[in-house]
C-alpha cells in the first residue's frame, strides 16, 4: 500500500453535456414562503408550471405540477429540493430530484427580497452561485442511461424560472 508521501493526486473526473432543462414557475400561485422560524431559517415552496428540455440524446417537455422546496438561510443561501417530471419525446416519463445551493447575497431570510403573489422586476444579481447535484429516475429503455450516470448542473434564473445545465460526470 502506497504512504501518504507515495500518494500521485489522480486526474480529476471529467464532465460531458447531457442535456439543459428550462423551467416555467408559477410566481403567481405556486409561491409560498414562511417567516424566519426559531430554527433561523425560513421555508418556502414554488410549484413548476412547464417548460422544455433538450440535450443531444433527449429532448421534450417538463410537465406541471412537482415543485421546489428552498430551505432559506440566513446567510442568504437557499437549498433547494426539487422535484418534478419531464416526458420525453418518445413518450418516456423521467423523475427528476433535484437538490442543490443558490448562493445569493441579496436573499435575506426575513423575506424582503421575495414576497409571494407580489409581482417583482426580473433581475439576476451578479455573482450568484447556482449548483445542482441531480437524481433521474426512469423505465428501462433508451433514455435509462440518465439513472446510471452521476451529473452536476449549473442553473441561473430567467424572468419566467429556472434555467439548469446538466453535465454527466465520466
Amino acid at each position: 500500500m502506497a504512504s501518504m508521501e507515495e500518494m500521485v493526486v489522480p486526474d480529476p473526473p471529467g464532465l460531458e453535456y447531457a442535456l439543459t432543462v428550462s423551467l416555467d414557475l408559477d410566481h403567481r400561485f405556486g409561491a409560498v414562503r414562511t417567516a424566519q422560524m426559531s430554527s433561523g431559517f425560513a421555508y418556502g415552496f414554488i410549484g413548476v408550471a412547464g417548460g422544455w428540455f433538450a440535450g443531444p440524446r433527449i429532448r421534450g417537455a417538463v410537465l406541471e405540477g412537482g415543485g421546489d422546496w428552498p430551505t432559506i438561510r440566513a446567510d442568504g443561501v437557499a437549498v433547494f429540493d426539487a422535484k418534478y417530471v419531464l416526458r420525453a419525446e418518445d413518450g418516456t416519463e423521467i423523475v427528476l430530484h433535484n437538490r442543490g445551493l443558490r448562493v445569493d447575497r441579496e436573499l435575506t431570510v426575513d423575506g424582503e427580497t421575495f414576497v409571494p403573489g407580489v409581482e417583482r422586476a426580473f433581475r439576476e444579481p451578479e455573482g450568484v452561485y447556482f449548483r445542482t447535484t441531480p437524481m433521474f429516475d426512469v423505465e428501462a429503455g433508451p433514455h435509462d442511461w440518465l439513472a446510471t450516470r452521476l451529473f452536476v448542473g449549473r442553473g441561473e434564473r430567467t424572468e419566467t424560472g429556472n434555467l439548469i445545465h446538466y453535465y454527466a460526470v465520466s
